[in-house]
């Protein structure tokens, strides 16, 4: 970020949000604010913290959703949005949504994801917490929820 350039300033003029690939080994919710805390950390680092962080690409991986079912997806891609948004990634793009092993478009789990997003939209995450078998207590203006 602090490259020049090739005017008078450096790169961190330029850059307006950071845009990471939050892509989970394992698919373990428990891993993921370790991978954000690496984020921020590096944000700090190269001076722009104050950028918001978007994921630009992410799905459930190792195993992907075509060797899964719905209800693993849905444990998966909720656990992994909620703690997300618990950490300030402000934005996350599904990647590959229609491909024939990474994509849920034509599965239940596109409905389900769409609840999700539903609901990060209805209130604050104020807080979340990863309990010790997986599963992600988080709480919004409109109450506390547990997957």
């Amino acid at each position: 970020m602090a490259a020049s350039d090739g005017a008078s300033g450096t790169m961190v003029q330029w850059v307006d949000i950071v845009g990471v690939h939050l892509y989970n080994p394992g698919n373990d919710a428990r891993n993921m604010s370790g991978i954000i805390d690496r984020v921020i950390a590096s944000k700090a680092t190269a001076g722009v913290s104050g950028l918001e962080t978007w994921d630009t690409e992410s799905s459930p991986y190792s195993p992907t959703p075509n060797a899964m079912t719905d209800p693993v997806i849905y444990q998966v891609m909720a656990r992994n949005m909620i703690t997300m948004a618990a950490k300030g990634v402000a934005r996350t793009i599904y990647y590959q949504y229609d491909h024939p092993t990474q994509g849920i478009m034509n599965r239940g789990a596109a409905a389900y994801r769409e609840n999700i997003v539903a609901v990060l939209k209805s209130g604050t995450v104020l807080g979340a917490s990863k309990l010790t078998d997986g599963r992600v207590v988080y709480s919004t203006s409109n109450g506390v929820f547990v997957i």
